[in-house]
């Protein structure tokens, strides 16, 4: 089961380096329809993408790595249990700011914001 993981995990990855040269990284451009919220969820969801995420993603996928410690970062920034309702320990947020925020992390890494979908 785990092999099974690792080899789902190497193929997102390889295909996020794809997506990452065809798109440029990270071009932040005007959020026409956004609230508020949700251009400051994507704001720290980009940052962390650049700063935790991206500059670690090749290796991950190189050695096989489950970034365990920046996936609790992530957590501790808001970005798991998005739509679990607040009184059971989540965000307690809709799927269009979960968008919002998937789509932001993934620039950083394909495969560890799949994981913070689950």
């Amino acid at each position: 089961m785990l092999r099974c993981l690792s080899v789902q995990s190497s193929l997102l990855r390889a295909g996020a380096r794809q997506l990452q040269q065809a798109l440029g990284r990270f071009s932040t451009t005007a959020s026409a329809g956004l609230t508020d919220d949700q251009i400051e969820f994507q704001s720290v969801a980009e940052s962390f993408a650049r700063e935790r995420l991206a500059p670690h993603a090749a290796r991950w996928d190189a050695q096989s790595e489950f970034p365990v410690e920046v996936l609790r970062e992530a957590a501790g920034l808001g970005f798991a249990g998005l739509y679990v309702d607040e009184e059971h320990g989540g965000a307690g947020l809709s799927r269009v700011d979960g968008a919002v925020i998937f789509e932001a992390l993934a620039r950083g890494d394909v495969a560890s914001t799949a994981y913070l979908t689950m």
